[in-house]
């Protein structure tokens, strides 16, 4: 008698890619640093700037947004916060989640605008945490599993994912700097 398996509770991300002027969203970052201070939430030597408003990338977040298999997408309320990203050389995103209880956040995301090459990759964190990843059976089954699944983006990628799932950006090696725009889809169903 063969043995079965299910697999419960994954963990989805989802992946889509830009289809609009990225030079263009690429100058409004940049116009959007010399005129908002940086925040520096989770970005370690680089610049966080909040409050981005670009009309063709809430657009794009909008017309993207995974479906649902039972919600028809009709919203009551649905607003798009974004904020920049830029991180020269030496820069990073130290590991953290989106996750606030004051807002009702459908998903979280990151798009990038720029990533030259070495310029560091997105990891996401298993939720399970550390104990479910260090267990036998995990062992056995699958080798030694990483903790965190890293994911080399490219320009015009797009990830969307649960605000609660934790995520960093390694340290950008290159001279170039990185440029990646993070936001949060709030609505009301």
């Amino acid at each position: 008698m063969a043995t079965d398996f299910h697999i419960f509770f994954p963990t989805l991300v989802w992946t889509c890619k830009g289809d609009f002027d990225n030079d263009a969203l690429l100058k409004e970052c940049y116009e959007h640093k010399n005129n908002t201070s940086s925040s520096q939430y989770s970005n370690k030597g680089g610049y966080q700037g909040q409050g981005f408003q670009s009309k063709m990338f809430v657009e794009f977040v909008h017309n993207n947004i995974p479906k649902s298999r039972v919600h028809n997408g009709n919203f009551q309320r649905l607003e798009i916060h974004s904020w920049v990203n830029i991180n020269g050389k030496g820069s990073w995103n130290a590991s953290h989640s989106h996750f606030i209880h004051s807002k009702p956040i459908l998903f979280s995301g990151v798009y990038y605008v720029k990533v030259p090459q070495n310029s560091g990759e997105i990891g996401f964190h298993d939720p399970r945490g550390m104990m479910a990843c260090r267990t036998l059976d995990e062992e056995y089954l699958n080798g030694t599993p990483a903790p965190v699944q890293f994911v080399m983006p490219s320009v015009g990628d797009c990830y969307y994912f649960p605000s609660w799932l934790e995520h960093e950006v390694r340290e950008n090696k290159s001279e170039e700097e990185r440029v990646s725009i993070a936001f949060n889809v709030c609505v009301q169903l």
